[in-house]
């Protein structure tokens, strides 16, 4: 069994682990050893007596929390039960996320908490899925309300409005309310004296020799409007009353009118749009409570925002006494993506004898996960280091990079900040810093030439330069090249270097010896095309999420179509998508030939029977085209007929088949599928666990789609600290 006393800690490690200070706060960057240092400032408590059960931890992810658990029972596990170190049990200790710490505070005081003992933590997936019925329940009955509020929603996609009212009531749930509703703001007055006075400057301009006859006109006219009466002047009065003289006697004209208009914009409907907004919020939170309630279910704010109000609750002062002195420490990992909730939560567990010690990289906060706010890592930083029993230290030494990697981004750094230093572009959060290798770290030093700088011009690339891989689209008359194919040039100078490395017969690498980190999947396919063409067969692997990949899109869009025809994105995706195979002029030639309103699904049935459409549009598609088009149509329409009968997952088997979709899959990527059978599985789990609901599963698609997408940049790899 190896212990942390076995592990020579750095000096800034050292620094950490026996820092007497009550306050303290950590700047460690990634690879610089953070769960190491925690371990041995864990270790250093259990030495000086602390119980393990007096020590919190909080984590950002389950997964970080169960393997710093993990470790600390293995490095320390001769302090936890000396006779038998491989017994050594962490059933005492408090490890975890916030949400996992608040869940175990709830369940000890559930009737003091006012929650079902038996309580569920919703997931992520199905409250982004809950959320989203809980906002068309509230756009609902917000018209029901006042109908008057289709205005407000007639400006938004649903989905958009839908997002915006939960974004919101999250943000404010967030900053630890409870019951979120936007603060109330006066009504605008109706600005009369305003108007008067832009009467009177149009009077005076009006006057003003020298002046041309179109805004000497548009003077007289605003003072015969506003001679009369100064009051029901709108917005749509002022639109027409503008002007573009460059006349000096016209500038106070320009400023007062656009003042006014400020003004009655407000009055006749941001005020009143307002109103709406914050009622949304108010009707959401009260129909997702009422969801979440049915089922005896928590979110994760729920479970925060509940502990805050325990540990403060003064009806039952008890409970927070007794956790503000049950813990002698409080380790925070990963602070610079915690939110003011969670620092309430913090400061509510934190008693007179408690030491408080928060990590975290302010740099790597770009995220704002579970809406986290940086400036409370900067807030604390300035704060502590400013404070005589604070601490303000910081760990450098990086663990994880090789010698010559950390010179290079070094390098790099230094001119990039002197290049904005010099050019003015001071307004940087961050000044740069070198980085620095581990004295631990075991790797060695740079080696020269072992890192190279390749450069490709931005220029005016063809297909005699890149071969196969040169762009296909033809350019526009007037287009000047300028950045024509760069980007496939630069796939090919990687893709020609590795070939070129293969090849030299000094070195024995082999192709899964080399790999190619990008920093977004949007040029992928350059790469993937560019090592193809010289020879080498790539092996791509995305870090996006299930549901952004190409099948798992298309897939559901054919099933948004089925679910609803009247879904414009859904059928303009369904229509370019293998499963139709028409050309891209196809939608357009069919909303050209539509009706006034007229869907765009309904225009291609219209279409597919053989109607000519508005001016004899639809006679302008290609008979191949129309007989692609009718096709689909006609076995879209025959399954939606039995939709509603059919489970989701001979549904989803039921669409690729019939309109080909599955063998457009295998003819264009055999590798993906797969993922074909993996959406029907998914349905088929699905519906055991809920009900046949397609529109519902498409939700629950949509939600899994969001959390896949914040799980891929969240990525940690927690074990190479």
């Amino acid at each position: 069994m190896t212990g942390t006393s076995e592990i020579t800690p750095t000096p800034e490690q050292a620094i950490v682990r026996d820092c007497p200070a009550g306050q303290i706060i950590v700047a460690a960057g990634a690879g610089t050893g953070k769960t190491t240092t925690t371990m041995f400032r864990f270790g250093r408590l259990l030495d000086e007596g602390v119980e393990l059960g007096q020590i919190l931890v909080f984590t950002f992810t389950e997964k970080a929390a169960g393997e710093l658990a993990d470790s600390i029972r293995k490095t320390s596990g001769h302090r936890l039960n000396p006779d038998n170190p491989e017994a050594a049990t962490m059933s005492e200790a408090w490890v975890g996320t916030f949400h996992s710490i608040c869940a175990r505070i709830l369940r000890s005081f559930p009737i003091e908490a006012e929650v079902d003992p038996g309580f569920v933590i919703l997931d992520e997936i199905d409250s982004k899925a809950l959320k989203s019925r809980a906002s068309a329940q509230a756009i609902q009955a917000l018209l029901r309300e006042d109908p008057e509020a289709e205005s407000l929603v007639s400006r938004f996609r649903m989905n958009s409005l839908q997002g915006e009212i939960e974004d919101a009531y999250d943000e404010l749930r967030a900053r630890g309310i409870a019951h979120p509703s936007l603060p109330g703001i006066p009504d605008t007055a109706y600005p009369t004296a305003l108007i008067e006075e832009f009467r009177e400057a149009a009077r005076s301009a009006g006057k003003t020799s020298g002046l041309n006859a179109s805004p000497k006109d548009l003077c007289k006219r605003v003072v015969e409007r506003l001679g009369t009466s100064l009051e029901g002047v709108t917005v749509e009065e002022l639109n027409d009353l503008g002007t573009s003289s460059k006349n000096v006697a016209m500038d106070t004209y320009k400023d007062l009118l656009a003042r006014v208009r400020a003004i009655l914009v407000a009055y006749e409907d941001s005020d009143r749009t307002y109103r709406w907004v914050s009622r949304l919020i108010e009707l959401f939170g009260k129909a997702y409570s009422d969801l979440k309630a049915r089922e005896s279910k928590l979110d994760y704010e729920d479970l925060q925002i509940k502990t805050v109000g325990l540990l403060t609750d003064s009806d039952h002062p008890q409970v927070g006494e007794y956790y503000k002195g049950r813990f002698r420490e409080i380790l925070v990992d990963e602070f610079q993506d915690t939110n003011g909730l969670q620092l309430n939560l913090i400061e509510a567990l934190t008693g007179p004898e408690t030491t408080v010690m928060t990590v975290g990289d302010e740099m790597q906060s770009i995220y704002r996960f579970r809406h986290a706010n940086v400036e409370l890592f900067r807030r604390r930083r300035a704060e502590l280091g400013a404070a005589a029993e604070g601490a303000d230290l910081t760990l450098r030494g990086n663990n994880r990079s090789d010698g010559r990697v950390l010179e290079f981004v070094n390098t790099v750094g230094r001119s990039l900040h002197a290049s904005a230093t010099s050019a003015g572009r001071t307004g940087s959060r961050h000044d740069f810093m070198d980085l620095e290798q581990s004295s631990v770290s075991g790797r060695g030093p740079g080696i020269p030439g072992s890192i190279r700088l390749l450069l490709t011009e931005i220029g005016d690339w063809g297909p005699l330069d890149l071969g196969e891989i040169s762009p296909p689209v033809p350019r526009e008359e007037g287009h000047d090249g300028k950045d024509e194919g760069s980007h496939e040039a630069e796939a090919l100078a990687v893709a020609q270097t590795i070939r070129d490395l293969l090849d030299d017969q000094g070195n024995d690498y082999r192709q899964k010896d080399v790999a190619i980190l990008l920093r977004a999947m949007t040029r992928a396919d350059n790469y993937r095309k560019a090592l193809e063409q010289v020879g080498l067969t790539p092996y791509v692997i995305s870090g996006r999420g299930f549901w952004d990949s190409r099948v798992a899109i298309e897939t559901r869009s054919l099933l948004r179509l089925v679910a609803n025809p009247l879904d414009e994105e859904a059928a303009l995706a369904a229509l370019l998508s293998p499963a139709c195979g028409v050309r891209t002029d196809v939608p357009l030639i069919l909303r050209q030939g539509s009706l006034a309103s007229e869907r765009l699904w309904s225009a291609a049935i219209r279409a597919a029977r053989g109607e000519s459409g508005e001016e004899q549009w639809f006679g302008k598609i290609a008979p191949d085209d129309l007989a692609l088009l009718s096709s689909f149509v006609k076995e879209i329409e025959a399954i939606r007929a039995t939709a509603d009968l059919t489970p989701l997952d001979e549904l989803i088997e039921m669409v690729a088949g019939r309109t080909g979709y599955d063998l457009a899959v295998l003819e264009r990527d055999r590798d993906s599928f797969p993922d074909l059978k993996r959406i029907a599985s998914i349905a088929r789990t699905y519906e055991s666990g809920h009900r046949r609901d397609l529109r519902g599963f498409l939700t629950w698609m949509d939600a899994s789609e969001e959390v896949d997408s914040e799980a891929s940049v969240a990525i940690e790899d927690e074990r190479s600290d």
